[in-house]
């Protein structure tokens, strides 16, 4: 979600159907992507990334469906750190 607010992603199809106009739009994509790049949330997104990925890896982990290519994906693709991830459980 964050990285589809910074980057540009947005629903505009959804807010054309609920009735917003264009320029409405515009605002409400140039508030939600000020509010994402806030310096308020950077500690929030910071933490929740953390406890995301730690969960995510261990309940892999504990399902047996970690495997070493998986491992790989996980770090190359989402830079989770999963050696610390699955330390702290």
């Amino acid at each position: 979600f964050l990285r589809n607010t910074l980057t540009g992603g947005f629903p505009k199809e959804a807010y054309l159907d609920m009735g917003f106009n264009k320029a409405d739009i515009k605002e409400i994509r140039d508030l939600r992507k000020e509010k994402a790049q806030s310096a308020d949330f950077a500690m929030f997104r910071s933490l929740f990334k953390k406890e995301m990925h730690t969960t995510l890896v261990n309940n892999l982990h504990k399902c047996g469906v970690l495997s070493e290519s998986m491992k790989a994906s996980l770090e190359q693709e989402l830079r989770v750190n999963v050696s610390e991830a699955l330390a702290a459980d």
